[in-house]
């Protein structure tokens, strides 16, 4: 009887530390679950900064290109016949 009643009492103990176990299991994976959403939040946040500083780098690019365009035609047209005769030259080559 006294093994029996030494067996429940280390089954009892044992599924007691099973439970506590399985609780912070949990817990941590629930935390392990908000860090991540929040290291993605804060990635999305960042790539949209950065997705807004290039386009607004592209349009400085553009508008510094059309004041030169509109300040210097000639030179305009001879850089984009260039362009386009290397654009021919490396598709044509394949």
């Amino acid at each position: 009887m006294a093994h029996e009643n030494d067996i429940g009492r280390v089954a009892s103990e044992a599924a007691k530390a099973s439970e506590a176990l399985i609780e912070r299991t949990k817990s941590a994976v629930r935390d392990a679950g908000a860090e991540t959403w929040d290291v993605g939040q804060r990635a999305a946040a960042q790539a949209r900064s950065m997705t807004d500083e290039i386009s607004n780098q592209g349009g400085r690019a553009l508008d510094s290109v059309r004041q030169q365009v509109s300040s210097d035609p000639l030179t305009g047209l001879l850089v984009a016949g260039a362009i386009g005769y290397l654009l021919g030259y490396i598709s044509h080559r394949r």
